[in-house]
């Protein structure tokens, strides 16, 4: 069941800010909120420290569906926030969905 799951890949994603992660070249999750009965649902906050984006806070919402991990697509990833940038619909936010197809990654969430 994912609900069993979810919480455990959350603590294995959350980035408490540190100088480990201050150094990375990914960007950093540092705020995740699930919804207290659904864990399929995550509000949360991206901290861009380098690139283009370098000082950018980005409020994203990632849906994941009932039956994750076993789907044939990963998860329904949208941006709250501006976010200009090719993969990103300008006007819902919804990351292109050719984006999130990378099926040979999600074994990496079972």
């Amino acid at each position: 069941m994912p609900g069993n799951r979810l919480p455990l890949k959350l603590q294995s994603v959350y980035c408490i800010p540190s100088a480990s992660c201050s150094t990375s070249i990914y960007p950093r999750l540092s705020l995740v909120f699930l919804n207290q009965c659904v864990f399929l649902e995550w509000n949360g906050l991206l901290f861009v420290g380098r690139g283009p984006y370098q000082g950018g806070i980005f409020r994203f919402q990632l849906s994941l569906p009932a039956l994750f991990p076993n789907v044939t697509y990963p998860f329904n990833l949208k941006f709250t926030s501006s976010v200009y940038h090719p993969a990103v619909d300008q006007l819902t936010g919804d990351v292109d969905a050719d984006v999130l197809k990378f099926s040979s990654h999600i074994n990496a969430f079972r």
